[in-house]
């Protein structure tokens, strides 16, 4: 019988996401195999072909793990190049303004003139993130200039006003959830208030995470006059103060086990 794999790392530990999701596993008589990336030894002795794997984690080594889970014959849930791709900032960004999402002017930087020619304010934020760590606006070109530009290269966006709120979407499967909260650039840690998700918004979430082969994502969207600008795409988000989300995803996994579920997205086969 195929066996349920959670991988994930000592930050995402700390996170609502995974152990929510296992909380809610166990709850309904699984209780899946952990492997923490970051701590010793993270291998996967007794994974067999065909045994599911579901990841979360932040660590670069993780999705070296993912990888070779599905080389091993695993299937996961989502794939690791599916994660990789969002997490290269300048891909994801062109991809989806190659299939119409609007997203902010973004250049690719590898100094401070060629970051200010989105013109100021702008954001910056890391080639290859995770979330909002490593972004900061930055409002004045002696501020860009102070920046490390050691020939690694930056993200460099338009700044988009919508006084310090975006609404963040969260994708499981065919579902969407909405929260509005303050900016993670102000509040990184606030969950913010559910709203309606409107047909407009629930395809524009699906569109996103299809678009990356993602099954589990967070789309970070700015309502502008002119319509939603998505910032952000991201793999297995925290689901934070989505209540459903770990049983909703957990019933999904285990439909996975034994057969093909509307929920997957990937397989490792």
């Amino acid at each position: 019988m195929s066996r349920l794999w959670v991988l994930t790392d000592s930050a995402a530990l700390r996170e609502r996401m995974p152990a929510a999701l296992v909380d809610a596993l166990e709850a309904r008589g699984t209780a899946p195999r952990l492997v923490v990336a970051d701590r010793a030894p993270a291998s996967w002795r007794g994974l067999a072909r065909g045994d599911l794997v579901v990841a979360r984690t932040h660590q670069p080594g993780g999705l070296a793990l993912l990888q070779a889970a599905e080389l091993h014959g695993a299937r996961s849930f989502d794939s690791h190049a599916a994660v990789r791709c969002v997490r290269n900032k300048a891909q994801a960004t062109l991809a989806l303004a190659r299939a119409g999402v609007a997203v902010p002017d973004t250049v690719v930087a590898y100094d401070a003139e060629h970051a200010a020619r989105v013109g100021f304010p702008l954001v910056v934020k890391p080639v290859f993130g995770d979330g909002a760590r490593g972004v900061r606006v930055v409002h004045v070109r002696r501020e860009l200039d102070r920046l490390p530009w050691d020939g690694t290269p930056l993200l460099a966006q338009a700044y988009v006003a919508t006084g310090g709120v975006d609404l963040h979407l969260c994708v499981a499967g065919d579902r969407v959830w909405a929260r509005r909260r303050p900016s993670p650039l102000v509040a990184p840690r606030s969950a913010g208030r559910p709203v309606a998700v409107s047909p407009s918004l629930a395809r524009l979430a699906l569109g996103c995470a299809r678009r990356f082969g993602l099954a589990l994502a967070g789309v970070d969207v700015l309502e502008t006059a002119g319509g939603a600008v998505v910032v952000d795409v991201d793999a297995f988000p925290d689901y934070r103060g989505i209540d459903e989300a770990p049983g909703v995803i957990a019933a999904a996994l285990l439909a996975e086990l034994g057969a093909r579920s509307p929920l997957s997205s990937s397989n490792g086969d």
